[in-house]
């Protein structure tokens, strides 16, 4: 009886656990590049702001993506995630191809990195 009765919980976790490592989708990749490009340029904005003060010019607008598209992914060998490329065009400027690393951040959304 016990047997069973660890059935469903069982088969509850092979599923989350299974979508949690399945391959992220395009529209999920557009949100973490998105948020990636977002954090990079509040940091560049701080630190060109610390140097230069902030009273001296203003910023370049915060580049934004505005068109993107996912080429495939692979699983990582060694820990979690996947390596993935894509394109992308930022604020009109020529369309780059690049490749990095996604994962889930502990509140399940998408994250990106460079390394």
């Amino acid at each position: 009886m016990l047997p069973r009765l660890l059935t469903l919980p069982t088969a509850a976790l092979g599923l989350s656990l299974a979508a949690c490592s399945g391959e992220p989708s395009e529209s999920e990749m557009l949100q973490a590049v998105t948020k990636f490009t977002s954090t990079l340029y509040q940091q560049q904005a701080a630190a060109m702001a610390f140097v230069v003060g902030t009273g001296r010019g203003n910023l370049p607008a915060m580049p934004t993506v505005t068109a993107f598209r996912k080429l495939g992914c692979q699983p990582v060998e060694i820990g979690l995630g996947h390596v993935c490329e894509f394109t992308a065009t930022l604020s009109g400027r020529g369309e780059t191809r690049d490749r990095a690393r996604f994962f889930r951040g502990a509140d399940g959304t998408l994250v990106m990195s460079t390394n």
